[in-house]
């Protein structure tokens, strides 16, 4: 019989939750040393544009690193799995990455939306041979709609290139931590995969500070 949530001690789910949740915490270590602190590092001498690029390729490779575990989980062989990643397979693009690990619960609602917006933002930038920066009109109404943006920034404290870059660097930030504590989460050996379902979406929700968020609301 397949294993349900509730088979998982209630315990069991808070110590996952709070392991990946210290594995967040971590990350603000300064001094450590990891693929969290090469991207933050990576970002700090970037143009708008350079950033932009650089960010929607990290996050796409953390996704595929999600995908892979829970493909690993249903004991299919690299034959039938690395298809899906390769040339014009369903998970060669950003867009396929986002929208399975959604499908598959590994990200919550409010991740995938700005995940979404990474990737948007990205292409508004790979598409074009104009200079654009992060105040283009429409860039910068997508940034202001991140999920997980910076809500305490003073918009009258800040010039609108710093306030956009604020809030982009912001949210890049915290969506590198959530996905670095969602690969922590799915290597959760005790765990059922429904179990940890429903922590990838508590994980959102907590790293946001503010209260879960519908479909309507986000797309709104």
């Amino acid at each position: 019989m397949a294993k349900t949530s509730t088979d998982t001690p209630p315990d069991a789910k808070t110590a996952a939750l709070l392991r990946a949740l210290s594995a967040v915490a971590s990350l603000r270590d300064s001094s450590g040393v990891g693929p969290h602190q090469d991207f933050v590092g990576m970002l700090r001498d970037e143009t708008d544009r350079g950033r932009a690029l650089v960010t929607a390729s990290f996050f796409e490779g953390k996704l595929e690193d999600l995908l892979r575990v829970r493909f690993a989980l249903t004991r299919r062989g690299k034959k039938q799995i690395e298809p899906l990643f390769d040339g014009f397979g369903p998970l060669s693009t950003f867009s396929g990455k986002i929208s399975l690990s959604y499908a598959f619960s590994l990200i919550g609602y409010g991740a995938q939306h700005d995940l979404h917006l990474f990737r948007k933002i990205r292409n508004e930038f790979a598409h074009s041979i104009a200079t654009k920066n992060f105040t283009d009109i429409k860039i910068e109404q997508m940034i202001a709609s991140f999920y997980l943006s910076e809500k305490k920034a003073d918009p009258s404290s800040l010039q609108p290139v710093q306030l956009a870059r604020t809030r982009f660097s912001y949210a890049s930030g915290k969506m590198s931590a959530l996905l670095h504590a969602s690969c922590s989460l799915i290597n959760e050996a005790d765990l059922s995969m429904s179990a940890k379902e429903e922590l990838f979406d508590d994980l959102c929700t907590r790293m946001s500070g503010v209260t879960p968020l519908s479909h309507s609301s986000l797309d709104s």
